[in-house]
């Protein structure tokens, strides 16, 4: 049995200008909701240096933005957060 080499490139998220769609639509909509806001061409700056903080979190990890989506849609918090002092929904403390 031969190894084949996985190609990368199909393992990684889509890009538009070097970071992700998702990080892409949410500087977009960033923008976007200020740009409607302020009603200021100004606003527009402030999606330069976002977009760049997402640029270097995209080149450092990749797959930053499906890890963190994927541990809000699967873990979401729980109604006893406040019982368990912090914790989702169970006692970390180890007092066995």
């Amino acid at each position: 049995m031969q190894k084949r080499k996985l190609y990368v490139a199909l393992t990684r998220e889509p890009e538009a200008f070097g970071i992700s769609y998702k990080m892409f639509i949410v500087v977009g909509f960033t923008t976007l909701i200020l740009f409607l806001g302020s009603g200021s061409f100004w606003a527009f700056i402030v999606g330069i240096p976002v977009y760049f903080i997402f640029r270097n979190i995209n080149k450092t990890d990749p797959g930053l933005t499906a890890v963190v989506i994927t541990k809000y849609k699967q873990c979401p918090k729980v109604t006893n957060n406040q019982y368990w002092g912090g914790a989702n929904s169970y006692d970390t403390r180890l007092d066995i």
